[in-house]
């Protein structure tokens, strides 16, 4: 399992390599406000969360989008994401991460549960779904789509300071240390002069 993942990393920071993708991203911070709908998700214990509120709150975090069916970029976003939640842990940032299913037919709890198992996904790592019209109203916020093909899907992460009221886009595909290096930047972010940090 372990030799499977590390394979699974290295893939990774490969092919973010060949697709000239490597760096994380230039960091330029945007308003949530109004980014994360109220919706109610479930995480691969079954339990329910809102997720403006309960995942992303005055939170750090980390937000990926996986089908467990794919065979390409998941797997090694995946390993990645397990990466990074060690190095958070190392530099000291209290990180939350989300990986949210765009497949809520086949991405039950269960399999949830299986295949957060599979990347050793320690407390803090919630992989979520919820019935598919939520799911909807969640992704098309953030700018994608559920469903779609998950060979063709695109490797996108976004980087949250809910505290701070900011967030960014980055690529999933990016080596760890430089999304950790986004994640320590977002650490250090204040509130817009008159913002209390989050969403009213």
């Amino acid at each position: 399992m372990r030799y499977l993942s590390v394979l699974a990393l290295a893939f990774g920071m490969v092919l973010s390599c060949l697709t000239g993708t490597a760096a994380a991203q230039s960091s330029t911070w945007q308003s949530i406000d109004g980014l994360f709908p109220s919706v109610t998700v479930r995480d691969q214990n079954g339990v329910a969360h809102r997720f403006d509120a309960d995942l992303i709150g005055d939170r750090l975090v980390a937000i990926n989008f996986v089908f467990t069916s794919c065979t390409i970029i998941c797997g090694p976003q995946s390993a990645i994401f397990r990466s990074l939640q060690r190095e958070g842990a190392r530099r000291g940032l209290a990180l939350t991460l989300v990986s949210i299913t765009l497949d809520p037919v086949r991405d039950t709890p269960d399999v949830l549960r299986a295949y957060a198992a599979t990347f050793e996904a320690g407390p803090g790592w919630h992989f979520v779904t919820a019935d598919s019209r939520e799911l909807d109203r969640l992704v098309s916020s953030l700018g994608l789509l559920a469903g779609g093909d998950p060979r063709t899907h695109a490797p996108v992460a976004l980087i949250v300071n809910g505290r701070a009221g900011r967030w960014t886009r980055a690529n999933a595909l990016a080596p760890v240390g430089a999304l950790a290096d986004l994640l320590t930047e977002a650490s250090r972010l204040k509130p817009r002069t008159g913002e209390s940090g989050g969403r009213p």
